[in-house]
């Protein structure tokens, strides 16, 4: 007695594509990574250019407008020629702070990525060697730029100098990591996109770092 032959199972549906990077994803895996890798390739001039324009314009109002002021009744000037280093110090510490995130982070022929353990190298210590740095050079270029102290200034005045430019260059040397250039700001963008997370894919950690 013939039988008859068992129905044909339709196959399974193939499972959804998983996206990874691979250990040879070199390049841009389209065109918006292609163009986020373009701009953090090249140096951010204008962000690298106005620095300098910044320092010039702090050591020009030290010299010319906060060196010799006081208040109206003769009180308070020690307070308002603060002013003066904090400035310069501000604008120092950014000079020195802009170098590293506005040089290229990317090269058209290697897109750096994250690993999946997680990412290995951080920028904070370059961060905190510049920033320590500009502390230690602004008050010395306070007191190049402003050239020879008024004599009835304090010992005490003199050395809060020091201390308020040294305060403020630190602190400011870390602004670009806030307000990133155009490089290290495509990079970051580059680090999240490759470091999203998919229900197929191992998980990968993405923060913000310094």
């Amino acid at each position: 007695m013939d039988t008859e032959p068992p129905a044909l199972l339709a196959p399974a549906p193939p499972p959804p594509p998983t996206l990874g990077v691979a250990a040879t994803d070199f390049y841009g895996r389209d065109a918006h990574e292609k163009d986020l890798c373009e701009s953090a390739s090249k140096p951010d001039w204008l962000y690298l250019g106005i620095q300098p324009l910044l320092v010039a314009g702090a050591i020009a109002l030290d010299t010319q407008v906060f060196k010799y002021e006081a208040f109206a009744d003769g009180t308070g000037g020690s307070v308002v020629r603060d002013f003066g280093p904090a400035l310069v110090g501000a604008t120092w510490g950014m000079f020195v702070g802009s170098f590293v995130p506005s040089l290229p982070k990317c090269s058209t022929h290697f897109v750096t990525t994250v690993p999946p353990e997680g990412q290995v190298r951080t920028q904070w210590p370059i961060a905190i060697a510049m920033a320590a740095f500009a502390g230690v050079t602004a008050p010395i270029v306070d007191y190049l730029s402003i050239g020879s102290t008024p004599t009835n200034w304090t010992d005490g005045e003199r050395v809060s100098r020091i201390f308020v430019a040294s305060t403020f260059a630190i602190g400011f040397a870390l602004f670009p990591y806030l307000v990133a250039p155009k490089p290290l700001r495509a990079m970051r963008e580059l680090y999240k996109i490759r470091a999203s997370v998919t229900p197929q894919a191992s998980f990968v950690s993405y923060t913000i770092q310094f």
